[in-house]
């Protein structure tokens, strides 16, 4: 039975539904059981600030992983995960792609507890092993092409862009609810690792992690319907 589930369900699928589960379960739950302040509590709990690590919660750096504001947080975070991460395990492999993911989230809470300036302010959300994603096809496939307000850009130019802004913002301070240090460290966890866990194999026959190509493959975003899309280029 368990080799059945493991052929059907990819490691992308049960990240996505475990993310859907926590967020039914705290906004749905808590709030019928407790309303807001109940779910604040769990926020405060599961989330991720660097003064409740320091002073022993040292679960959430993960914890925080699958917590999301908001369901339009959690929507565009999943749709990211399902499209790069069936890209990524396909070529990857389970064991190797679960590890990616979970070292890019948690380099990205690293960053929050080492460098954030509100030490109280909580985190919560997938951005940074989603980073982490985009980080590790930057490095498979640099010319898979991504667009973005209609504009075609290549993987590594996404994810050095991606880099700077975070790096930016980070700097002025200013992330408008938003974890920019979280996602500069996911995507310094996902580069790191891919490049040097990973390895770079060469030869026509394989990507750079190993497996098999899939260059014929590229994500394109679509910014009315807010979706991500693998279009398949025929390209060998």
């Amino acid at each position: 039975m368990i080799d059945r589930l493991n052929s059907r369900f990819s490691a992308t699928h049960l990240i996505v539904f475990a993310n859907a589960i926590v967020h039914v379960v705290l906004h749905l739950g808590l709030l019928l059981m407790g309303g807001f302040a109940a779910l604040q509590a769990a926020f405060g709990v599961l989330g991720l600030s660097p003064a409740a690590f320091w002073s022993g919660a040292v679960w959430q750096p993960f914890t925080s992983l699958f917590v999301h504001g908001s369901f339009l947080h959690l929507l565009v975070n999943m749709i990211g995960i399902w499209s790069l991460g069936g890209l990524l395990e396909r070529s990857l492999g389970r064991g190797r792609y679960l590890w990616l993911y979970l070292i890019s989230g948690l380099t990205g809470s690293l960053f929050v507890i080492l460098f954030q300036g509100d030490p109280n302010m909580p985190n919560v959300g997938a951005s940074g092993a989603l980073a982490g994603l985009l980080a590790a096809l930057a490095l498979r496939d640099p010319e898979a092409r991504l667009l973005v307000f209609f504009f075609p850009v290549r993987a590594r130019t996404a994810a050095i862009g991606f880099a700077v802004f975070s790096l930016l913002f980070s700097l002025v301070g200013d992330g408008g609810g938003i974890s920019h240090l979280g996602h500069l460290g996911g995507l310094v966890g996902g580069f790191v690792y891919a490049r040097f866990a990973l390895g770079q194999i060469s030869g026509s026959g394989a990507s750079r992690f190993g497996g098999p190509r899939v260059q014929e493959q590229t994500l394109v975003y679509d910014p009315w319907t807010r979706r991500f899309y693998v279009v398949h280029s025929g390209r060998r």
